[in-house]
């Protein structure tokens, strides 16, 4: 089971925090997601860092080592995994590149290559070494001026995409690199996808994806709605009806539109990437005041970033209390919250079939 702790409760237990800022002042990853194993309750925590936090090309979350850290190293935007308890602390070097093929450095010669998949993402595994003559590579771990190995894995297959190099030091273990690889888990995979408010599973009471409201017979009345749903709405408890209820990023990626529009109060969109389709993710009925971000910033999985908004007000579009999340993947814009046909429906995806029970 996956639990993704928001901010406030993150800080409450003391175990860091979800900040997407871009580069931290310290040059360490915060913690973002937590996964603890539900089998006994004497399973310690296992945590995932999610990188992008340190920069945003970064797009992943992995498991780390145990008693491993990531540093963001800012003279050539790569990143360092460390174990400081250990006499060679040096473990992994996360570099990134953007294009429509893999690339290999001219200043090294290629001993082998393999061509893999990871997660069902392109993957290039090499095996290579500095060229003679060849200076050594600024603000980096020495041994990668030697003979080393490491796996290119690209992001997406749209072009150009973000291909990510990892490379382990000679003097670790195979199999903990294996397992750091094995962990990973790329914002445009469907594992990354995560709920938007806490007990969604209990929420979806009245309007679910593709339900056709009729305003005679509608779940919400008055109802001033009719047509095909294009979004699930997530309804609010009794008890939240005057508390500020938190949402969060239903995928990585980064915001497009913050504004007041008719219908929907605050709206917020943004773009994100399942597998290799692009998306347009709508949150509606947000508190436009609330909203802890700006247009352009990218957003990890799961990252606190506004307020529902009061129900019947300003902030709602005059309708009651909850989170309307659509999820478009079809061309242009396109904001409606009903069509009138199930053709038209099906350029909308369903959210809940990428989340899972918490």
């Amino acid at each position: 089971m996956r639990i993704v702790l928001p901010l406030t409760l993150l800080l409450f237990l003391g175990i860091g925090c979800h900040t997407p800022l871009g580069i931290s002042d310290t040059n360490t990853s915060p913690l973002s997601v937590v996964d603890r194993v539900m089998s006994g309750e004497d399973t310690p925590p296992v945590i995932r860092y999610d990188f992008s936090v340190l920069d945003p090309t970064f797009r992943f979350s992995a498991i780390l080592p145990e008693g491993a850290m990531a540093t963001y190293v800012p003279e050539i935007e790569s990143i360092h995994v460390t174990n400081p308890s250990q006499t060679d602390s040096s473990l992994f070097f996360i570099r990134t590149f953007r294009a429509n093929n893999f690339l290999t450095l001219s200043t090294v010669s290629i001993l082998d290559q393999e061509k893999t998949t990871i997660h069902n993402h392109a993957a290039t595994r090499y095996h290579i070494e500095k060229k003679p003559g060849i200076p050594n590579f600024p603000s980096q771990p020495a041994w990668r001026n030697n003979e080393h190995r490491l796996i290119d894995i690209r992001f997406s297959e749209q072009n150009p995409s973000w291909f990510y190099v990892f490379a382990y030091n000679p003097a670790v273990d195979e199999t903990i690199f294996d397992s750091f690889i094995a962990s990973l888990e790329f914002h445009n995979d469907p594992a990354s996808f995560v709920p938007p408010l806490l007990t969604f599973e209990k929420r979806v009471t009245k309007k679910p994806f593709g339900i056709f409201i009729d305003p005679a017979t509608s779940p919400v009345q008055p109802e001033k709605f009719s047509g095909y749903h294009t979004a699930v709405d997530f309804e609010t408890f009794s008890d939240e009806e005057d508390t500020p209820v938190g949402v969060n990023t239903f995928c990585g990626g980064e915001i497009t539109t913050i504004e007041q529009v008719t219908g929907y109060g605050g709206l917020v969109t943004q773009r994100c990437i399942l597998e290799h389709t692009p998306l347009s993710i709508l949150y509606g009925h947000v508190d436009i005041a609330s909203v802890s971000s700006t247009v352009g910033t990218y957003l990890p999985p799961g990252t606190p970033f506004a307020v529902l908004g009061d129900g019947f007000t300003e902030q709602t579009g005059g309708e009651r209390k909850h989170l309307h999340l659509g999820m478009y993947a079809g061309s242009g814009r396109d904001i409606r919250g009903y069509v009138a046909s199930k053709d038209a429906l099906q350029a909308w995806r369903d959210p809940l079939l990428l989340l899972q029970p918490q």
